[in-house]
């Protein structure tokens, strides 16, 4: 009796202290690294992003998949989704080409925009989420930055 209530004891000192040692997931951060138009029509432009993933964890963050939305000038621009696998290193980083799609009214905007304006750049944001292989959790993004006109 006295054994198996040690052992119980044991047992749950050592689940507590897992607990403790889990690690919390921290989202990557996702930046615009380059950006190639595919194909345009009337209707739609596609467009391929390439996107740079930086890991903060101390362990690789194996990405099944993500979600994404570029804004340009604090406008909607382009969406898309992806379900690319890729395994971002432990504090390191990874560039992936995505493609996401426009519609001509947020093309029109934008130039409209870029041809008014005297600015030298371009601000972006882009923000989504990604996923994790074998978990269920979603990990969130949002990084603003600029693009250079020069």
């Amino acid at each position: 009796m006295i054994m198996r209530t040690a052992s119980y004891f044991v047992i749950l000192i050592l689940l507590s202290a897992c607990a403790t040692l889990a690690k919390k997931t921290e989202s990557p951060t996702v930046t615009l690294a380059g950006l190639n138009i595919v194909k345009a029509d009337f209707f739609e432009q596609r467009f391929a992003l390439d996107l740079r993933l930086q890991n903060p964890n101390d362990f690789a963050l194996p990405i099944r998949g993500m979600s994404y939305d570029l804004l340009l000038n604090g406008k909607s621009f382009a969406t898309g989704v992806s379900a690319d696998k890729v395994n971002v290193p432990a504090l390191g980083e990874s560039v992936i080409r995505v493609e996401s799609v426009s519609n001509l009214f947020s093309l029109y905007k934008q130039l409209r925009l870029l041809a008014e304006s005297s600015e030298k750049g371009i601000s972006y944001q882009l923000k989504g989420n990604v996923s994790l292989v074998n978990k269920s959790i979603k990990l969130p993004f949002d990084k603003k930055g600029e693009i250079s006109l020069q």
